[in-house]
């Protein structure tokens, strides 16, 4: 349920108590007014949402992450966020890690990785890598080859995120996705070896990125994963979780950031739980 400026009763009151908890100065009187729309709007501007003044489902969600003491906010980048000031990130203070895109399929590198790679380093960033991963086009090994040899386990040792697995729907008018449902033992099996020779030659498992609907309706929530950490992407909402799991290591709240360093939108996400339970 969304509360605006209008909305009165014990949510609101709610609401209005968690914002007085996280350091904004208003008043617990049940109404949503002026004051409220304005502290929800500081709320959304500090967590790069967008700025509404409304506390729908997903500021709602990000409040209650926040009020997770132990909650880690954070970015994930690949070639269309251009060049990044990585200076900028770093000095904004809402970045606390970054995942950056490393490899695609088979054959494609991002033609970024390197240099986002090496300025997240110099920074002092904790970072991560992700691949997504491609089905039936490509081999599982070779994926698994390609992500080795252009990320470089010696890059991924202590105080590093794990490489994380994207897997999700390919492409945006669902022809492959038919694909996927004709042949999803297949593809199982597939994405199996590649998280399998992954942790080989990384030493410790990849995290899982997925989105429930995917997960759950297209893959029908394959047996053999749910020892992964979860990764969830989901944007109207506090994420479902897919089958397999009880909860999330990392959600993906939204796609539409605004930090400083960047040129246009971003990915935005939260560890729930604190960075230990990932970082190397």
């Amino acid at each position: 349920m969304s509360l605006q400026t209008g909305s009165s009763g014990p949510d609101v009151q709610a609401l209005q108590n968690q914002l007085i908890k996280l350091g904004y100065s208003l008043t617990a009187d049940g109404s949503y007014g002026p004051q409220t729309a304005a502290a929800v709007m500081q709320f959304q501007a500090a967590h790069h949402l967008q700025q509404d003044g409304i506390a729908g489902p997903v500021t709602q969600s990000v409040i209650n992450a926040a009020l997770n003491t132990t909650s880690v906010y954070g970015i994930d980048v690949s070639v269309y966020q251009g060049a990044i000031n990585w200076d900028a990130v770093k000095a904004s203070g809402s970045v606390n890690f970054a995942y950056i895109k490393c490899t695609d399929g088979d054959t494609t590198v991002d033609p970024r990785f390197a240099s986002n790679l090496a300025e997240a380093k110099r920074v002092g960033m904790v970072y991560g890598a992700y691949h997504f991963f491609r089905f039936l086009t490509s081999d599982p090994l070779k994926q698994a080859a390609l992500l080795k040899a252009t990320a470089g386990p010696a890059n991924f040792g202590t105080g590093t995120l794990p490489i994380a697995v994207d897997v999700e729907y390919q492409d945006k008018n669902g022809t492959t996705n038919a694909t996927v449902t004709q042949n999803r033992a297949q593809y199982a099996a597939d994405l199996l070896a590649f998280v399998n020779q992954v942790t080989a030659d990384f030493g410790r498992p990849p995290v899982l990125y997925t989105t429930a609907d995917f997960w759950n309706n297209v893959l029908m929530s394959p047996p053999g994963f749910n020892n992964l950490k979860l990764w969830i992407a989901q944007y109207s909402a506090a994420p479902t979780i897919p089958h397999g799991w009880t909860n999330y290591s990392m959600w993906q709240y939204g796609s539409t950031g605004t930090i400083s360093g960047i040129t246009g939108a971003v990915d935005l996400d939260v560890v729930s739980g604190g960075m230990s339970g990932l970082v190397g």
